[in-house]
């Protein structure tokens, strides 16, 4: 992290030049580790990294800001043959001099509506070549319904649609959130009970409902909003 790399330099830093002093204190380190490692045949680098120009999965929340971007000419410093990268949940490669720079990608679905496949990577290195190969992995769904109820139904995606009986049947994990009146709670929330158990029927691993209450602004006497004085 930055605040790590800049409590080592050791000396005061102004806020204008701690990226710079920061992004070249830990270019240092990836250069020296890359010339204590540079007598090995095969290199293989692990890194927990946020690789400039990585693209999220839609349902990962926002990664700006929150740790050290890294570039590829950044990690070529380290001279590795293959470069095996966290962080990102979305499965991507890339390359630079030969050498694939890549995240495998989360095993696991970890937020609800994720949608993108899921892998691991065997990566094969044989004397400085390196190849990487993706598996697909059974992840267990995580299903995102939204609804409102609406005349006496719920309207909108929280209706069971085929994908969502086929993530069910999966043994998918389905979190349910609907809005509602406050005048209508009752109604919605046995209707929402009874979706529940329909989606466990199907064979759902667990039902998560979450009721959303509309607020709604009323005047006591519309009246005095017509007066003049």
């Amino acid at each position: 992290r930055k605040a790590n790399v800049l409590a080592a330099i050791g000396r005061p830093v102004g806020r204008e030049e701690s990226n710079q002093v920061a992004t070249d204190a830990l270019r240092n380190v990836l250069r020296e580790l890359g010339d204590q490692l540079a007598h090995y045949q095969d290199r293989l680098f692990l890194g927990h990294v946020q690789l400039a120009g990585a693209k999220t999965s839609l349902d990962q929340p926002p990664m700006i800001g929150q740790a050290f971007e890294l570039g590829v000419a950044d990690l070529s410093l380290v001279q590795a043959h293959a470069y095996a990268l966290g962080h990102i949940h979305l499965q991507q490669q890339v390359e630079f001099g030969g050498a694939p720079i890549f995240y495998p990608g989360a095993p696991r679905i970890c937020n609800w509506g994720e949608v993108a496949p899921k892998h691991y990577a065997i990566v094969t290195l044989d004397g400085g070549r390196a190849s990487v190969e993706y598996v697909r992995t059974p992840a267990r769904p995580m299903v995102k319904l939204e609804a409102e109820w609406r005349d006496g139904a719920f309207a909108g995606s929280g209706a069971p649609t085929s994908q969502t009986i086929v993530d069910a049947e999966n043994g998918g994990e389905v979190r349910f959130r609907y809005q509602v009146s406050a005048e209508h709670r009752v109604a919605a929330k046995t209707a929402a009970q009874e979706f529940a158990v329909e989606l466990r029927e199907m064979g759902a691993t667990s039902v998560q409902v979450e009721e959303v209450v509309l607020a709604e602004t009323r005047a006591r006497a519309p009246e005095i909003t017509t007066v003049t004085t």
